[in-house]
């Protein structure tokens, strides 16, 4: 005779449906949060790299300047040239590497003239590529800063008060775009 033992089939209310559940719905609110998490992180990682770019740019045009001279003028050298030229592609390919950040796409709905800035930006790098000595698009100055204007309002303001270097980058981007002011096709 042959006796088999059976485990009883009452479900257990516990440990048979509650905690399954709970396990799901803790596993689905942990995946909610990081991925919302993450996309935040990048998004204001993003807002952050683009303001850098733009400080690039403005860095740039005030170095291929000689405030030497009155009135101040573009650099003659070829070599400054160059510097202007390689740090235009740098900041053109810095741009580009933005085109799929959270950021860039909010700031496309919300301004959509900084589509424009791709374009200016190529066209400067090949109208310098061709010039013989260091040329300033006023227009696309002003496209630049209209992207940092936006781009400033959008940053808290703790992080201007606090560091010199930013309050001098935003008074240099103000002489920058004032001077240019008299040049640009769009008058304001």
């Amino acid at each position: 005779m042959c006796i088999t033992i059976t485990e009883p089939k009452n479900i257990t209310l516990l440990s048979d449906i509650i905690i399954p559940i709970l396990t799901i719905g803790i596993s689905f609110l942990l995946a909610y949060f990081s991925v919302k998490l993450t996309i935040r992180n990048q998004y204001n990682k993003g807002k952050y790299q683009l303001f850098e770019i733009v400080n690039r740019y403005f860095l740039n045009i005030f170095n291929s300047v000689d405030i030497t001279k009155n009135p101040p003028c573009t650099k003659t050298e070829k070599i400054d040239k160059i510097y202007q030229l390689e740090e235009l592609k740098a900041i053109h390919q810095d741009i580009l590497k933005l085109f799929d950040n959270f950021y860039l796409i909010d700031l496309f709905k919300k301004f959509p003239e900084v589509s424009m800035i791709n374009i200016a930006l190529r066209r400067e790098t090949i109208d310098l590529e061709n010039a013989n000595q260091v040329t300033l698009k006023p227009d696309n100055i002003d496209l630049f800063y209209k992207l940092h204007s936006n781009i400033r309002k959008e940053l808290p303001n703790k992080i201007f008060k606090k560091n010199k270097a930013h309050k001098d980058i935003i008074q240099l981007v103000e002489m920058i775009n004032n001077s240019m002011n008299p040049h640009k096709t769009v008058k304001k």
